[in-house]
């Protein structure tokens, strides 16, 4: 089977990262892997989970444990892929790190180190500002949103995830005069999100700076295993590089998703999200007709490795 591999990015985080996976195998994995991220960026994830803490929604706990989350599920799988054609990885905007470190760009400890250090920098970018995001659902087209919102300074249509589902994002302020805009014009519904960062825009500049010299200074091969799709460009590669470039530079650069998925997903026999949750596989659905299965619990990870071996 000709598969593409999908890496989720902020928001896929819950406190039932461990308990959804029942299989004793697959929970001693995880809990694992998120043990090693815990010690790595020295926050105990594992007590955060079982208390239901909301400190796993801070951006510099969020992106590690989705990260080391995604990663354990992958190394699950690795033994079903064998055999089948992984035509490219990807992810959103945070899954783009991770699809990178499933190639064997970076090792495991450096993968995590990297996504605290990508929350550390993003997050210094929000300092002394009231920033907001929201979701736009339904009622008007990309290109009408984009239209709309050029004229506000301080806010920017940040992701495309599919027909019907746009994120924008900035100053509160804008944010606000955007929203007015925009249910003027037509848009069905429009709900916050609760995030402390606004990202793939222009205030992320100086973290795209930073995060740049991190990914070059960090130890990595000159080649991934397989091709990575960037969000930005809609490109793929196996060029170290170029990859790190397109990894510093998503942050300032609106995320593609629904285009990227329509270029990629062009030949392919299945999609496979892999990590918490099923974000990715729903809007997956809504833009191309290729199936996608997700790894969000014990059962589904289980489909999965069935059917690809054949069972």
């Amino acid at each position: 089977m000709k598969l593409v591999l999908l890496f989720p990015g902020q928001g896929s985080q819950h406190h039932q990262l461990l308990e959804y996976y029942q299989d004793p195998s697959h929970y001693h994995v995880l809990h694992t892997w998120l043990n090693q991220c815990s010690s790595l960026i020295k926050t105990n994830c594992i007590d955060l989970l079982a208390e239901r803490s909301s400190l796993i929604h801070q951006t510099e706990i969020t992106q590690p444990l989705i990260l080391s989350h995604s990663l354990g599920v992958y190394h699950l799988l690795q033994p079903a892929l064998a055999h089948h054609d992984i035509v490219c990885v990807a992810g959103h905007s945070l899954g783009e790190l991770t699809a990178a470190c499933a190639v064997g760009l970076f090792d495991t400890k450096q993968a995590m180190i990297l996504a605290h250090q990508r929350a550390v920098v993003m997050q210094e970018c929000m300092l002394n500002r009231d920033i907001a995001m929201h979701v736009v659902l339904g009622g008007l087209s990309v290109a009408h949103i984009d239209q709309l919102i050029q004229t506000i300074p301080d806010v920017w249509l940040v992701n495309d995830n599919c027909d019907g589902q746009v994120v924008i994002g900035g100053l509160t302020s804008a944010v606000d005069d955007a929203i007015a805009v925009l249910k003027e014009a037509g848009a069905r519904k429009i709900i916050p999100l609760p995030m402390s960062v606004v990202s793939h825009c222009p205030m992320l500049e100086q973290a795209s700076v930073k995060f740049k010299s991190l990914l070059t200074q960090t130890p990595h091969k000159l080649q991934s295993s397989w091709p990575v799709a960037s969000n930005h460009t809609l490109t793929l590669t196996t060029d170290a590089e170029i990859i790190i470039d397109h990894l510093s530079q998503q942050l300032v650069h609106r995320v593609q998703f629904r285009s990227m998925i329509q270029k990629i997903g062009q030949g392919i026999d299945l999609f496979i999200e892999v990590g918490p949750g099923s974000i990715l596989t729903n809007l997956v659905k809504k833009i191309i007709d290729v199936p996608c299965m997700n790894t969000s619990n014990s059962e589904q990870l289980q489909a999965v490795c069935h059917l690809l071996k054949g069972k």
